[in-house]
């Protein structure tokens, strides 16, 4: 839906205009708008903008604004959870949603840094049972296997109080159905094959998915902010969690994990606007990957047809522009990287806004 073209011109500096919609119904969303391109005044209203969103209650979360691994905005607003009590913090750990996929691919990263595997061995070379034999852990890390993203439908049909990767994958193996399509034949987005790529670390690793990325990722390169939390983890919950809500006629209502909520690869990672900081600049130059290896991550996959897709190793690919979104539960999540000039917006929501992408487009407009 567009934004309307009626503004409410509001005058918060001399040389600044902070202009609202109408707002005549949920949907419509107050629109930040910049009079003169001034630059010291721009990080400010979007920080006003951002605190007025919030309290009208379309928008509850952190936002990270950085250039050149500098933070210009790096700030929360709103509340850890539904009973509105405690607020959130700079600390305070977000459910990513599929935002942990880039970190999923990550991992297998950094098991091909270690000889553990190449991008191009098949699956079954770690997982012999899994009926499809042609794909490969490339071809799952590009959303391009084939397989059926279908883990959460054979779920449902199962009789298992809480899922886990070795579960689903158990799932998958017994279905035993035939391909969607031929491994590269199309670009076809699965939280399947995610989950897929997930077991493979633990497989190779001999470790859960949250002690793997705990001790080869996240601890070595400072994101002491971020692990991976779900319903198998010993921890119940842990120092600065946000949980899920909604608002529902200006109440809240919690979100809470069911029985899917054991997996992890797919989704399932926690992490700070702060501890984004730290990654998007190791994904410039760090001392855990290679230059070679990292490249890959950025690569556009061809199709048969000769088509190119332009999904990479967890990242949605467009020229300079890296992105990826989440949502799961209340999550609503979206990073855009802007490699050509080291930009980097991050937006982390956990009371299920349907605005987040609007957000994003109305900071990257002023910035």
């Amino acid at each position: 839906m567009k934004t309307s073209k009626s503004l409410l011109i509001v005058s918060l500096f001399s040389t600044l205009v902070f202009a609202f919609c109408s707002c005549s119904s949920n949907d419509q969303l107050p629109v930040l708008d910049l009079s003169e391109d001034l630059s010291h005044d721009k990080i400010e209203a979007i920080d006003n903008w951002l605190g007025e969103l919030q309290s009208q209650q379309k928008f509850n979360g952190g936002v990270l604004i950085a250039q050149d691994g500098q933070a210009l905005l790096q700030k929360t607003y709103g509340y850890a959870d539904a009973t509105l009590t405690t607020k959130l913090t700079k600390s305070s750990m977000f459910r990513l949603a599929s935002l942990s996929k880039q970190f999923t691919a990550m991992g297998i990263m950094i098991l091909k840094e270690k000889g553990k595997l190449d991008f191009d061995d098949k699956v079954i070379k770690y997982i012999p049972e899994l009926p499809y034999k042609d794909i490969t852990i490339r071809n799952l890390l590009n959303h391009i296997s084939g397989i059926p993203d279908n883990y959460i439908g054979l779920y449902d049909q199962a009789e298992i109080e809480i899922l886990t990767n070795e579960k689903a994958v158990d799932l998958v193996i017994k279905r035993n159905q035939k391909a969607s399509k031929l491994p590269k034949e199309e670009y076809s987005y699965s939280n399947t094959g995610y989950i897929l790529a997930a077991r493979t670390i633990e497989l190779i690793s001999g470790q859960s998915m949250e002690e793997f990325l705990k001790m080869e990722l996240f601890e070595p390169i400072g994101m002491t902010e971020s692990r991976v939390w779900n319903l198998i983890s010993d921890d119940k919950t842990f120092p600065n969690k946000t949980s899920s809500f909604k608002y529902r006629s200006k109440k809240t209502v919690a979100l809470n994990p069911t029985g899917i909520d054991g997996v992890a690869g797919d989704g399932a990672i926690f992490s700070s606007i702060g501890d984004f900081l730290i990654w998007d600049q190791f994904l410039y130059q760090n001392d855990l990957i290679s230059e070679a290896t990292m490249k890959e991550a950025f690569v556009s996959p061809q199709l048969l047809s000769g088509a190119v897709s332009n999904y990479g190793f967890g990242w949605v690919l467009n020229g300079n522009i890296i992105s990826h979104t989440g949502s799961w539960l209340g999550a609503r999540t979206v990073i855009r990287r802007d490699i050509k000039n080291k930009t980097c917006i991050v937006i982390l929501d956990n009371s299920q806004s349907n605005y987040i992408d609007k957000v994003l487009d109305q900071i990257i407009d002023i910035i």
